[in-house]
């Protein structure tokens, strides 16, 4: 996780998994190593929810954006993460090609 495409300006990372315990060993791991990162599950206030998305979108300096796929909401639009095109899913219950297909925008 730690090496870096060279043709992208900076590196942002979309990690998405069902599990929330999945996201807390996660999340344990990238306090360790001191990334910039932001969280979203179910407890995530709802009114807090579009300030984390303007703020993984608009700073360069949040690397990873640890999402649940329970969290529930209308949908999230995290457009800065196609710059290098990094998405890693940690299980199989979301639709993948949908959410792939948005990450391109198509």
């Amino acid at each position: 996780m730690t090496q870096h495409n060279a043709t992208c300006t900076f590196v942002q990372v979309l990690v998405f998994s069902h599990s929330v315990r999945m996201l807390d060993i996660i999340e344990r791991l990238v306090i360790m190593t001191g990334y910039v990162y932001l969280r979203l599950d179910g407890s995530t206030k709802q009114q807090d929810r579009q300030t984390q998305v303007d703020q993984f979108n608009n700073s360069a300096s949040v690397f990873l954006f640890l999402i649940s796929t329970t969290a529930g909401g209308l949908g999230l639009n995290l457009t800065s993460a196609n710059r290098c095109d990094m998405l890693l899913v940690l299980d199989c219950n979301i639709i993948i090609p949908k959410t792939v297909a948005s990450m391109h925008g198509t």
